[in-house]
């Protein structure tokens, strides 16, 4: 299965929600992803982060 261009450079929502969180456990990821689950349409947001070298 092809992926759309869109997806190569989109995360899914659950590793967006973990890199943003890191030390977050898995519980609260869960959580953020059904809070977020019913909007509609999602602003696109920049996260930088730092090189992980």
């Amino acid at each position: 299965m092809s992926k759309k261009p869109e997806e190569e450079f989109l995360p899914t929502l659950s590793s967006a929600l973990k890199k943003i969180f890191p030390d977050a456990p898995e519980d609260v990821i869960t959580r953020y992803e059904k809070q977020l689950a019913n909007v509609k349409e999602l602003d696109p947001v920049l996260v930088l982060t730092p090189n992980e070298t």
